[in-house]
């Protein structure tokens, strides 16, 4: 990104670095403890336990950057979380290293998203939401680096990989893919928290949770059962909750609060899943409109609409686009 001048490259002094390498100690062990609990336990139990986030989030942003939420900010967490961990228990597997891995990667992401808050504000040690995480990044990857090395030895070698019979070119192309979707995820993630506060970037991250199971539900057909999308409209309930809590609070300093509830849309993420047949007749039979949307002009006009001075009577909505996808009771297709 800065050899090829496509971001500007930082001057960062020493004290800016020793700022940040806190953060790119908790970043890391954040990522290696999500893996454990994902190596440990199913999915959606994992999820399940990071749906936590959010309290996590109040409790580090009061200790650290004296953030103290109303009580109706705590209420409104209570149905998102529950309704993400609803929506994933009925394939949960408890497994206690599992479980512990999943709950300290909660206190480790969250600290470092309230840390990176506080970097964030400060004048002498401000850096754009890009660099800083780029500047976590390369720090993350020189502190695991050694230990990856140590645990997994000549294993991670293609020699090795190859007497195990594994594909070279298929575990390369997919380990770069990953590595790709993965940073752009964070990278986007960090240019939301510049934007928002912590507690609202952990509600966000955690309805993402149920994205993870309407996902896993298109791409590898499993089955939905009622407790299933009950969770998931509960989740739903819960992010209206909020943004009607944050409309009260935030409408004396002359600032609007929106949401905007998404269903599944043609992209060219979803490109290769919109072609199977199955998936045409789910939209025949449980969407009312009978179709997938497309973001342009569905989701984008939306947002027009919300940052134009049309809307600026507008506030404490929930704005659901899915072609009517949870007027029949069962929301699995609306991805929050």
């Amino acid at each position: 990104m800065w050899t090829t001048n496509l971001y500007k490259r930082p001057k960062i002094s020493p004290l800016q670095l020793a700022a940040i390498l806190p953060l790119a100690f908790v970043h890391t062990m954040g990522n290696l403890f999500t893996n454990m609990s994902l190596g440990r336990v199913a999915v959606s139990f994992t999820h399940t336990i990071k749906a936590m986030e959010p309290f996590f989030s109040v409790f580090l942003s009061a200790l650290f950057l004296g953030e103290m939420p109303t009580i109706w900010v705590i209420l409104s967490l209570m149905p998102i979380v529950g309704g993400v961990a609803l929506a994933s228990l009925t394939e949960a597997s408890f497994n206690w290293a599992g479980f512990w891995s999943a709950m300290a990667s909660n206190l480790t992401f969250q600290s470092r998203n309230v840390l990176s808050k506080k970097v964030m504000v400060k004048k002498e040690e401000s850096l754009d939401n890009i660099n800083l995480f780029s500047i976590i990044t390369i720090m993350s990857f020189f502190l695991l680096a050694p230990v990856t090395l140590f645990v997994e030895g000549i294993k991670i070698t293609p020699t090795y990989l190859q007497s195990a019979g594994l594909n070279l070119k298929q575990i390369y192309l997919r380990s770069l893919l990953a590595g790709l979707c993965f940073h752009a995820y964070q990278q986007v993630s960090y240019m939301i928290l510049a934007r928002v506060s912590p507690v609202t970037h952990s509600v966000g991250n955690c309805v993402k949770r149920v994205v993870v199971i309407v996902t896993s539900v298109l791409f590898f057909r499993t089955p939905v059962s009622p407790i299933n999308a009950l969770g998931t409209g509960v989740a739903l309930g819960g992010v209206f909750l909020y943004s009607r809590v944050m409309a009260l609070e935030m409408g004396v300093h002359n600032i609007r609060v929106n949401s905007i509830s998404p269903g599944i849309f043609k992209s060219e993420i979803t490109e290769s899943l919109m072609r199977k047949k199955w998936i045409n007749k789910v939209a025949t039979k449980i969407i009312p409109l009978r179709t997938f949307g497309t973001s342009d002009p569905a989701i984008t006009s939306v947002v027009r609409y919300l940052i134009h001075d049309s809307s600026e009577y507008v506030t404490g909505n929930i704005f659901i686009v899915d072609a009517g996808a949870t007027l029949p009771g069962v929301p699995i297709f609306s991805s929050l």
